[in-house]
């Protein structure tokens, strides 16, 4: 396959760190990258098992944080937006909410498993961007 990988650093500077340890996307990646990180609509995205789904996830999710960050002093605006990300099993939600922990608490973005078996108070989704769950 000869595509043109798209490289981390040709994202905006204040998301690098966010993919610390990537040095490039993969195919898939790359060929959503610029809906992903431009456009308000949806978009589904069917791929094997570690084909970097969560990545692209993670990029729609950059997006919706660079509405709520201002330029200049490159501070975000926490208190002004939610993100719920579905996913289909607890064992995957509990993957995913440690990962996207990891990976955003550099932006300050708070990321909260919510299950089942995990509850959370209203002052605790308050204090919370990003919402993993299940259906």
């Amino acid at each position: 396959m000869n595509e043109n990988l798209i490289e981390v650093e040709s994202l905006p500077s204040w998301m690098h760190a966010v993919f610390t340890g990537f040095k490039r996307f993969n195919p898939i990646q790359s060929r959503v990258l610029s809906y992903a990180l431009e456009q308000d609509g949806n978009m589904l995205v069917c791929a094997p098992t570690s084909a970097g789904k969560t990545n692209i996830a993670l990029l729609t999710i950059l997006k919706a944080i660079s509405e709520y960050r201002d330029e200049e002093s490159g501070n975000i605006d926490l208190s002004k937006f939610k993100v719920v990300y579905i996913a289909p099993m607890k064992a995957l939600v509990a993957e995913v909410t440690g990962n996207l922990s990891n990976r955003l608490k550099i932006l300050g973005i708070t990321v909260k498993e919510l299950t089942g078996d995990v509850h959370l108070s209203k002052s605790q989704i308050e204090e919370t961007q990003i919402i993993i769950s299940t259906p």
